[in-house]
């Protein structure tokens, strides 16, 4: 069984992981942690040490302190920070902080965060919002997305259009 503090820290890894948009593989890259450790840390596990959490905390300027809150949260701005950070460092992860994020992200900290789907939105909206931030998506990889996300996105058949839904945010 995995150590609280393990636990605590696996998690808010993933939160910060995917609050800065990037897959497990990317953040490997960013962090210079193989993919097989960021999975063992994120998901609690054993088999990886302090250096690692270090050269972790180095990439995203936080203290080991503030990962082992269990009231840590990820600050809105947070992919914006960190890519600025990195951009006056002159470090090559600017190149993958840069490319477009995960639909999820896009969802979570732009969509929801912003109030964007308090009334019902077509997909075709909904990929319209995200063009504006330069991340263009597949219809189809939207309404997967949104799909999978039952817990905050509500889905009905449009009332006037014929195999056309709305997603709107759960109340």
């Amino acid at each position: 069984m995995a150590s609280l503090s393990r636990v605590i820290i696996g998690s808010n890894i993933k939160s910060i992981r995917n609050a800065l948009g990037l897959s497990q593989h990317d953040f490997s890259i960013v962090t210079d942690v193989s993919k097989r450790s960021i999975a063992n840390i994120e998901a609690a596990q054993s088999g990886y040490n302090l250096d690692l959490l270090d050269k972790i905390l180095s990439f995203l300027d936080l203290k080991l302190k503030q990962i082992s809150d269990d009231i840590f949260t990820v600050p809105d701005d947070f992919r914006d920070k960190i890519l600025n950070l990195h951009k006056k460092r002159g470090s090559p992860a600017v190149e993958i902080l840069s490319k477009r994020p995960k639909i999820v992200f896009g969802i979570n900290h732009i969509l929801l965060k912003k109030d964007f789907m308090r009334s019902p939105l077509e997909v075709h909206e909904i990929k319209d919002t995200l063009k504006k931030y330069g991340w263009d998506y597949k219809s189809s990889s939207i309404s997967n997305a949104l799909n999978r996300m039952p817990d905050l996105i509500e889905v009905k058949e449009h009332g006037e259009k014929k195999n056309t839904f709305v997603y709107s945010r759960k109340k």
